[in-house]
Parts: C-alpha cells; sequence; structure tokens
C-alpha cells in the first residue's frame, strides 16, 4: 500500500505550494519550522506528483530574478490567475481549487508585505468609484471629451476604454435624437 503523502495531509500544504510557487527551494521549505518541519524529499515528492503540472509551471525557473519580490509575487498571482480561470473553462475543478488556493495565498502574502490595510483597500475602491462616476458625467456631457478619455487609456485597459466609449456614443445618440425631434417640432 503506497504511503500517504505527508504534505497533502499537512495542516501546511497551501503555505508549502505558496512557498515553493514563490522559488523557494525544496530543501528551504523543509527548513521552515513554520510549515511543519517536513523533509526536503517530502516535499519535492509531493510538488513533482500532486500539484498540477500547470500549477508547478507558474514556478520561477531562474530561481533569482532581478524583479522585487512584491513584483515576482504579484505576477506570479496573474499567472495563478490565469491558469484558474482555464482550468475553469476547461471543467478542470481539481486544478482551479489548486490554482485559487494559490492565488489567494500568493495575494494574501503580497498584501501583507507591502503593508496593504483592508481599510486602505475599501478607500481605494470607494475613490475608484468616485472616478468612474465623473469620468461616465464627462462623457455623457461630452461625448468628444469621453472619446478622448478613452484613448489616453493604456491598451491593457481596452475594455474600460470601450465602456466610456459606450457612454460616449449612447450620450452622442440621445443628443441626435433630441436634435431630430426638435427640428420636426
Amino acid at each position: 500500500m503506497p504511503r500517504t503523502c505527508s504534505v497533502c495531509t499537512s495542516p501546511h500544504r497551501s503555505e508549502v505550494e505558496t512557498a515553493l510557487a514563490e522559488g523557494m527551494t525544496f530543501a528551504s521549505v523543509s527548513r521552515e519550522s513554520r510549515l511543519g518541519g517536513l523533509s526536503p524529499d517530502a516535499v519535492e515528492r509531493h510538488w513533482n506528483n500532486h500539484v498540477a503540472p500547470d500549477v508547478r509551471d507558474v514556478r520561477s525557473v531562474e530561481g533569482t530574478s532581478p524583479l522585487s519580490i512584491a513584483e515576482r509575487m504579484s505576477a506570479l498571482a496573474g499567472q495563478a490567475a490565469s491558469i484558474r480561470e482555464g482550468a475553469i473553462v476547461k471543467g478542470d475543478a481539481r486544478l482551479a481549487l489548486q490554482a485559487i488556493r494559490l492565488e489567494g495565498d500568493l495575494l494574501s502574502r503580497l498584501t501583507e508585505r507591502l503593508g496593504v490595510r483592508p481599510d486602505a483597500v475599501e478607500e481605494a475602491f470607494a475613490e475608484a468609484d468616485s472616478l468612474i462616476r465623473v469620468v461616465a458625467h464627462i462623457a455623457r456631457r461630452s461625448p468628444r471629451a469621453g472619446e478622448w478619455i478613452a484613448d489616453q487609456l493604456p491598451p491593457e485597459r481596452a475594455q474600460l476604454a470601450a465602456t466610456i466609449r459606450g457612454v460616449a456614443r449612447d450620450a452622442e445618440r440621445v443628443e441626435q435624437d433630441e436634435t431630430k425631434a426638435a427640428t420636426r417640432a
């Protein structure tokens, strides 16, 4: 009968996988007392045999990187999110759950290391909501200004730009309809 994986049954499984995804070696994960004192061989076996290949691919192969730890963790969380989305589309619940766990742990560690407070996040969302309302108001009042704002956004904000353009075009149509109605009267 095969032996039970000590990492799979460990209450620190998620933390072990996150540490490995962050680039820690099997030996350094094993030495981390906060991770339950698992043997390096057990950690390596778990990583190779019980973690989905797509999740393992998130791990930085280079070991050291010129990027800061925050940038690396952010990039890894982004990759985990992509894996999660792909797994959901494919209907692979196991992989999706592993990616969700990894992404959540990475984001939690990232916010902890950056000192992001939950109340600061709420404030940022409130500010973003206010900004969205102002931009929508401007786009309704001046469709040309809305188009200009949309043009200023970077390519990775294409969805937001399309939304602003939609608000501007809707306002332009309403204005045209009102002008037509006024000329008919």
